[in-house]
C-alpha cells in the first residue's frame, strides 16, 4: 500500500522523499479540476480506486511510479492544500504560466469546496469528533452527518487504511520502461477484480458487496431511479431492510477495529490488508456462505446471476443474500440462540495475532455443509467436545495451517482443506474420547495433518499453564494470558468473552426449582443455552448419550454438480 497517511508532512520526512517519475512518464498535469476531484471523491467514499503500478531501482533505491502518478498528485494537492499556487511569484515559468496555473487552481479548490471539503475541512471534524468521544457522546448522535463522516474518514486516513494498492514490477530499467510502454498502450489500470467490480456494479452480489465495504456509501449503491419513479414501496421497503442488514453485517464483521499487537479479546472476523482487498475478500467470505469455497469461477457465478435483471429482481435476491449471510454468521457470533459465541481470535487468528482468512472460510463451510439437522447435530457434537477441540486447536493452528498453504496455497484455495482438518480433529476427539494426551490420539493427529498437509505433524500439547515468552511475541503474551486463564461456559466448558454476546443461565434449572441469584448463575453460550441443546450437551459430556457426527464430504472428490445454499441460486450445474 501506499497509504495516504504515508504522503503526509514534507517531502523529506514522508515517504515522498523516496518517489520518483522516470523520465519516460509523461507530465502530471493531464486531469481537469473535476477529474481531480472525482479521485478525491472516490477515495472519500470508500469506492473502488485504481492501484498504482511501480518499479523499486536497485540502482539508487527510489520508487518510480510507472502509472499512477496523476493520482497521487492530486492526493497530495489536497492533502498540503497545494494545487500549485503557492509558489513565490519569481518561482513560475512567466507571468501567463502564473496566471493560468492559479485560475486553474482556482477552479479545482472552488470544485473541492463544493464536492467534498477541503483537508482542513476534515481536521476539523476529526476535532469535533474526538471532542464527542471525551464527553462520552455517541459522535453519530451529537454530530451531523458531514461532520461525522469527515471525522471517521480523517481517523481511517491517520491509522494507515486509505491509500492506494501497489503493484510492483521487478526488473532492470529496460523492463521498467517495456512495461510503461504496454500499460499506457492497453490503456488498461484497473485489476481484474476492479474491473469485475464497475462491469457488474449492477448484479445484487456486487452491490452486497460494495454496500458492506463502503458502509457510509452504503444506500448509494441501491438507489434505484427507475423504482422511485414508480413509487414502489414494496421495493423501498425491502431496500430498507437491505440496508439494515448491510449495517449489522459490517459490525459483525469489520467491528471491533483491529489492533496489533493485540491487547484485548475482541477482534474483528475479517481483517482486510487494505482498502482495495475489502471488497474482494467480502466476495470470497460471501461466496463460501453461499457454499462454494470462495473462489473466483464460483463468485463469477454468483454476480452474473442477474446482471441483466429487473430492477425488483435484483432487490429481492439482494435482499436474500443478505439476509443468508446474516444467518450464516449468526451461526459463528451474535446474540442468537443458535450462536456459538466464537472467540475469533481464537479461531481466525495465529498465536502471534496474525489473521488467516482461510481459518473462516474452512470454518463455516465446514459448520454449514448439510442439511439443517447435519448442522445442528454437528454444532451439538462439537459443543461436548468444544474444550478440548479449542486445546488443540490453540496449540496447532499454525502448524497445520502454514502445512495446507505451503502445499496447496492460501485463503478459498484451501478452504476445502481447513475444513477438513476441522472435521478430522472432531473425529479424533469422538474416537478417543478427549484423551489428548494417548499415544493412538497422537499416531492419528499425525495421519491426519500427513494426508492435508503431505507431512505429519505432532500434536503439541502445553506443559503447564504458561509460555516461554518473548519480546517479539507481544501479541502471543496477551492471548496467553487470556486463553491459558480463561473464562468457560458454564455448559460446555469451552471459551467464552465474557464481553461477548453471551447469556445468562441457571445452574440448577428455574424450573426445577432453581432460585434466580447470583450463586445459581452461569454464563453460557447460546448456542449451550437452549434447553434441548443443554440436555444433550450434558448428556454427551458425561458419557450417557452419542450424537452421531454428520459426514463431512469433501467437494473436490464429488464429480455431481452441487447446489450453493441461496434459494435463487439454484442451477444444479453451478460448479
Amino acid at each position: 500500500m501506499l497509504r495516504m497517511s504515508d504522503l503526509f508532512g514534507d517531502h523529506i520526512s514522508s515517504r515522498v522523499a523516496s518517489l520518483r517519475k522516470p523520465d519516460f512518464q509523461r507530465a502530471t498535469w493531464a486531469w481537469t479540476p473535476e477529474d481531480c476531484v472525482s479521485l478525491l471523491e472516490s477515495i472519500v467514499n470508500e469506492q473502488v480506486i485504481p492501484s498504482i503500478i511501480m518499479w523499486s531501482s536497485p540502482e539508487n533505491g527510489y520508487d518510480y511510479v510507472l502509472d499512477g502518478g496523476h493520482r497521487i498528485s492530486v492526493v497530495l494537492a489536497w492533502l498540503n492544500d497545494d494545487w500549485g499556487d503557492t509558489l513565490p511569484s519569481g518561482e513560475y515559468r512567466d507571468e501567463e504560466q502564473e496566471v493560468l496555473i492559479k485560475q486553474a487552481a482556482k477552479e479545482v479548490r472552488n470544485l473541492v469546496k463544493i464536492k467534498i471539503g477541503s483537508i482542513s475541512d476534515y481536521q476539523a471534524a476529526d476535532e469535533e469528533f474526538n471532542r464527542a468521544v471525551m464527553e462520552d457522546k455517541a459522535p453519530r448522535r451529537v454530530l451531523d452527518a458531514t461532520t461525522f463522516n469527515r471525522g471517521l474518514f480523517y481517523q481511517r486516513l491517520r491509522r494507515g487504511e486509505v491509500g492506494f494498492h501497489i503493484l510492483w514490477v521487478p526488473g532492470n530499467y529496460e523492463k521498467a520502461e517495456i512495461s510503461f510502454l504496454k500499460i499506457n498502450k492497453s490503456g488498461r489500470q484497473l485489476s481484474e477484480w476492479e474491473t469485475t467490480i464497475i462491469e457488474s456494479r449492477h448484479s445484487s452480489f456486487v452491490r452486497a458487496v460494495m454496500s458492506i465495504s463502503s458502509i457510509s456509501s452504503a444506500k448509494h449503491y441501491w438507489h434505484t431511479k427507475d423504482l422511485e419513479e414508480e413509487g414502489n414501496e414494496l421495493a423501498q421497503n425491502k431496500i430498507e431492510e437491505i440496508l439494515k442488514g448491510v449495517n449489522k453485517l459490517h459490525e459483525m464483521l469489520f467491528k471491533p477495529a483491529y489492533e496489533t499487537p493485540i491487547k484485548r479479546l475482541q477482534q474483528p472476523l475479517i481483517v482486510p490488508p487494505d482498502v482495495q482487498t475489502k471488497p474482494y475478500w467480502l466476495a470470497e467470505l460471501l461466496t463460501v456462505i453461499a457454499g462454494g469455497k470462495g473462489q473466483k469461477a464460483e463468485t463469477r457465478k454468483l454476480i452474473d446471476r442477474d446482471i441483466h435483471a429487473l430492477p425488483e429482481e435484483i432487490i429481492g435476491n439482494g435482499l436474500h443474500l443478505i439476509e443468508n449471510a446474516l444467518d450464516g454468521l449468526g451461526h459463528l457470533i451474535g446474540p442468537s440462540p443458535k450462536s456459538l459465541a466464537l472467540i475469533p481470535v481464537l479461531y481466525f487468528y495465529t498465536d502471534a495475532g496474525r489473521y488467516v482468512r482461510s481459518l473462516l472460510y474452512g470454518f463455516l463451510y465446514w459448520i454449514l455443509s448439510g442439511s439443517e439437522e447435519d448442522i445442528l447435530s454437528r454444532k451439538r457434537v462439537f459443543s461436548i467436545h468444544r474444550a478440548v477441540f479449542e486445546q488443540v486447536l490453540l496449540n496447532n493452528k499454525e502448524d497445520v495451517i502454514t502445512g495446507i498453504t505451503r502445499r496447496t496455497g492460501s485463503g478459498p484455495e484451501v478452504t476445502s482443506q481447513t475444513a477438513q482438518y476441522y472435521q478430522g480433529l472432531l473425529e479424533l476427539l469422538v474416537k478417543h474420547r478427549d484423551d489428548i494426551h494417548s499415544e493412538a490420539f497422537a499416531a492419528d493427529y499425525s495421519a491426519l495433518t500427513k494426508r492435508l498437509t503431505n507431512k505429519a505433524v505432532k500434536v503439541r500439547l502445553p506443559a503447564g499453564k504458561s509460555r516461554t515468552f518473548t519480546e517479539r511475541q507481544k501479541s502471543s503474551l496477551v492471548l496467553d494470558h487470556f486463553f491459558y486463564n480463561p473464562n468457560r461456559c458454564g455448559i460446555c466448558d469451552g471459551m467464552l468473552d465474557p464481553t461477548a454476546d453471551l447469556q445468562h443461565d441457571h445452574i440448577v434449572e428455574h424450573a426445577r426449582g432453581g432460585r434466580t441469584i447470583k450463586e445459581n448463575q452461569r454464563l453460557v453460550h447460546p448456542f449451550c443455552n437452549n434447553q434441548s441443546n443443554r440436555e444433550l450437551i450434558e448428556r454427551g459430556k458425561s458419557g450417557q448419550e452419542s450424537i452421531p457426527l454428520p459426514r463431512f464430504v469433501d467437494p473436490d472428490l464429488i464429480t455431481e454438480p452441487q447446489q450453493l445454499r441461496l434459494a435463487f441460486f439454484d442451477d444444479p450445474d453451478f460448479f
